[in-house]
């Protein structure tokens, strides 16, 4: 009789093996990171952070999922877009009448309601108008504050 270990290798290392090739072929993509206020926020902390990027001409399918630990409430270009109060289901808002040729902003807005730093986490993807689609994640880049 076959050891257990033996047994439970040969299920998982091709399980493993999938895995691996298909994290691969995502990998080209950046990932979101979620933003944190600061080591010791205090409860009901609420925090604001904000990213410009460019885009040349007409976007089509600017879709941006989100979610902010507990609550989140996001701006595009000054125009309140969408919120939610569910941090472990991100939201899925369509954008793509806000986002405009040339300079956009997205703000967006997470209050922790316990004890804790106030966190956010964002992907938008979109096509622009030569098709090709476009990325935009939360990360180091983006700037804290109003």
């Amino acid at each position: 009789m076959p050891h257990l270990k033996d047994h439970m290798r040969n299920r998982l290392l091709p399980t493993l093996a999938s895995l691996i090739f298909t994290v691969g072929i995502y990998a080209a993509d950046p990932a979101p990171h979620w933003l944190w206020s600061g080591a010791n926020g205090g409860t009901d902390e609420t925090v604001t952070f904000r990213k410009s990027f460019t885009v040349e001409g007409k976007v089509t399918n600017a879709k941006l999922s989100v979610s902010g630990d507990n609550h989140v409430i996001v701006w595009v270009n000054g125009q309140q877009v969408g919120k939610s109060d569910e941090w472990n289901e991100p939201a899925t808002i369509d954008i793509t009448k806000h986002v405009i040729a040339g300079s956009n902003v997205i703000a967006i807005q997470g209050k922790n309601d316990e004890a804790g730093p106030a966190g956010v986490v964002a992907r938008l993807k979109f096509k622009n108008a030569t098709g090709k689609d476009i990325l935009v994640v939360s990360d180091t880049s983006w700037k804290q504050g109003a």
